[in-house]
């Protein structure tokens, strides 16, 4: 071996010798200093820049380092714990391939940690049903517009929406959720408890909203309304078709629609919503639908919707007459209702 190998060795030796001494004064101290700490930190980064291809490939030398390096992850607790440590990793900014600057304290066992997995588990169900109901929410407000406010309260739910749900069901995700947290201060032991009350709230969130969708109808039915009274029937028409997207199940907008239909000369969207209204038992679609059978000369179809109309009890109809006649050698009934 050449004078030169011998003397890197050596060299070499006395740093790792002085990085020994540091650790073993750390691992003495039952609880070390921080000036403890930042030694035995800055000896292991001696020994990385003593390091070179000739010591690498020494056996001895390499072995020797990676049973020091294990005891230093075994002081992982008095490290990752010092006070200083976050502020000298902002000061020195060192790469992350020196691992020694980023060594974290294990994590805190907490009793509540076996339950972990069930709170992961539920936090993807809750998860799952608030996509269920933002993406109903979603499919309303896309075909009757948004105000700014309920944009961005939609938006917030769905980016929020987003990262938890990468988060509970992939592991990359996972890790990216964790890291939030941390940085956020949350201790590592009450991650899962957190994202299922985030991942609750998101839930609670969707569903005031995906509930409030009646109301939005509501309020869309009654700006119609007086949209009609104003002769703007366009204008009425576009409202009356909002508040369907918000609530499908309410026969009097049909009916309201089916009578913009009719003002407009097109008797068979107008039939269209009628018949629509009588599907959902409305007594004012047996009503409509009678009267405009009649308007198009069809006596028979009239009577039968409108005596459906009124065995359900339709109060709101105006009069029914029965007018009877004889064409050639059937008996023909004509109907007549008034409109509503």
């Amino acid at each position: 071996m050449m004078m030169s190998d011998i003397e890197v060795l050596s060299e070499f030796a006395q740093v790792l010798k002085r990085y020994e001494q540091t650790l073993e004064a750390v691992e003495r101290s039952t609880k070390p200093a921080a000036s403890q700490i930042l030694e035995v930190l800055i000896a292991r980064d001696a020994v990385r820049a003593a390091l070179n291809d000739e010591i690498r490939e020494n056996a001895s030398s390499i072995a020797r380092l990676a049973e020091l390096d294990e005891k230093l992850q075994a002081q992982a607790k008095a490290i990752g714990t010092c006070p200083k440590l976050k502020q000298w990793q902002e000061s020195l900014t060192p790469p992350e391939t020196d691992w020694w600057w980023y060594i974290e304290a294990p994590p805190v066992k907490s009793p509540w940690d076996r339950w972990d997995w069930m709170l992961d588990a539920l936090t993807a169900g809750a998860l799952l049903l608030t996509g269920s109901f933002m993406v109903s929410t979603l499919q309303a407000f896309s075909s009757s517009g948004l105000s700014w406010q309920e944009t961005f309260g939609t938006i917030i739910q769905g980016a929020g929406l987003a990262v938890l749900s990468r988060g509970a069901l992939t592991q990359d995700g996972s890790q990216k959720v964790k890291q939030i947290l941390k940085s956020m201060g949350l201790p590592s032991h009450l991650h899962s408890e957190a994202t299922f009350v985030v991942s609750l709230a998101l839930l609670a969130g969707a569903y005031s909203l995906n509930t409030s969708l009646p109301k939005f109808g509501e309020r869309s039915f009654e700006e119609g309304l007086e949209l009609y009274d104003r002769g703007l029937l366009t204008e009425a028409q576009e409202r009356y078709l909002q508040a369907l997207q918000f609530k499908s199940d309410d026969a009097q907008y049909n009916v309201a629609l089916g009578e913009i239909y009719e003002s407009l000369a097109d008797v068979d969207l107008a039939m269209e919503q009628y018949h629509k209204a009588v599907e959902k038992g409305e007594p004012k679609g047996f009503n409509h639908a009678g009267r405009v059978y009649i308007q198009k000369g069809d006596p028979i179809r009239a009577e039968a919707f409108l005596r459906m109309g009124l065995q359900r009890g339709c109060g709101t109809v105006s009069r029914l007459y029965r007018e009877l006649g004889r064409e050639r050698q059937g008996e023909t009934r004509c109907l007549m209702a008034t409109p509503l």
